[in-house]
């Protein structure tokens, strides 16, 4: 069974989990937000499936160098909990998990997790891992705060 190399980041955000959702649910309000969108910069993406949710898909080619081709699909949902994606980026597969936790005092935790399987001999995957982590961890990082100023 190959490894798999997990980040996670989180945020607080004031608002309700129903105000917040939306942004998670629908991948065509991504664009102004989600890290792989911030890669893909003017690439066109085609949005297709459901018109939200569950089964909603998006394509795209002829992106910048590293994310040239690719696709990405809601596979998983509870509203107004988590949306969880299967990505493909030039033929590479991860899952991006967006989840949602009311806190005590009116905020919101959105957490955001990427786990990209590592194939491989172990002392490979120690060393992807140990170059993609932070990269990966700072690019949620930015999206979540762009979350917060879409909210």
């Amino acid at each position: 069974m190959p490894a798999t190399l997990e980040i996670e980041r989180s945020t607080i955000i004031r608002a309700h989990e129903e105000d917040i959702f939306p942004y998670l649910n629908d991948l065509r309000q991504y664009r102004p937000w989600a890290a792989l969108d911030a890669e893909l910069e003017e690439t066109p993406v085609l949005t297709g499936g459901a018109e939200s949710g569950l089964g909603q898909n998006q394509a795209w080619q002829d992106g910048p160098e590293g994310f040239e081709l690719g696709s990405r699909e809601i596979v998983q949902e509870a509203a107004p909990e988590f949306v969880q994606l299967k990505v493909t980026v030039n033929g590479e597969e991860s899952t991006t998990t967006h989840a949602i936790f009311r806190n005590p005092d009116q905020t919101v935790t959105v957490l955001s997790k990427r786990e990209i399987p590592q194939p491989g001999f172990p002392y490979i995957h120690r060393l992807r891992g140990s170059i993609m982590k932070p990269q990966i961890g700072r690019s949620l990082e930015d999206a979540l705060d762009r979350l917060k100023t879409q909210v």
